[in-house]
């Protein structure tokens, strides 16, 4: 019977680690995010571990003369026939801040302003985004809200010329987003 307590233990023990390492390498996958909270400072640490961790899934654009790198997901669909929204991350390694540039592709017009619903397909709810190019802190903010409509599974709805299309349909699309979105924060710190 002690035999049996002994190895019931180190099962229990095993399947805890299990879980723990799980949530682990999943960290933030699930979490929102307040674009107030927002701030645009990195540290050493947060930029080594972008560095040795993320910055393979970019492709790096290098701007020496302006101190600035700027690092655009790899897997992102360049080739989209449809509208889609981009992010750039843009590093200032001079000023260890970071920031997100929001890059429509040619299908969203007009680029300098963006509106786009957001519709929770269950409750009907819908949350109105609106961006205004220029301001880092709006592209941000924008960017956020976009993050946290996907972590929500909501539906996103282009507001443009030709009226209202569907953005951001495509899983692979809007893992792109969620992704870029999510090392930015891990490289402003605001995720461990």
């Amino acid at each position: 019977m002690k035999l049996l307590n002994i190895h019931f233990c180190r099962t229990k023990i095993w399947v805890i680690s299990f879980v723990l390492i799980f949530q682990a390498c999943n960290i933030d996958k699930d979490r929102k995010f307040d674009p107030e909270s927002i701030d645009f400072t990195t540290t050493e640490s947060s930029e080594i571990f972008f560095k040795n961790v993320r910055q393979s899934d970019y492709d790096k654009v290098e701007m020496k003369d302006a101190g600035m790198d700027l690092f655009r997901m790899s897997d992102r669909n360049e080739k989209a026939d449809y509208p889609l929204i981009h992010l750039a991350i843009a590093f200032n390694w001079r000023l260890d801040k970071a920031h997100l540039m929001v890059e429509p592709n040619q299908f969203v017009v007009p680029t300098d302003s963006i509106r786009i619903t957001a519709r929770n397909a269950q409750t009907n709810k819908e949350t109105k985004i609106l961006y205004t190019m220029g301001n880092l802190i709006e592209q941000a903010a924008f960017a956020a809200a976009i993050y946290n409509a996907i972590q929500d599974g909501q539906s996103l709805i282009l507001h443009n010329a030709e009226g209202e299309v569907p953005i951001f349909d495509k899983a692979s699309d809007r893992e792109v987003f969620r992704k870029t979105v999510l090392d930015y924060y891990r490289l402003i710190d605001i995720v461990h």
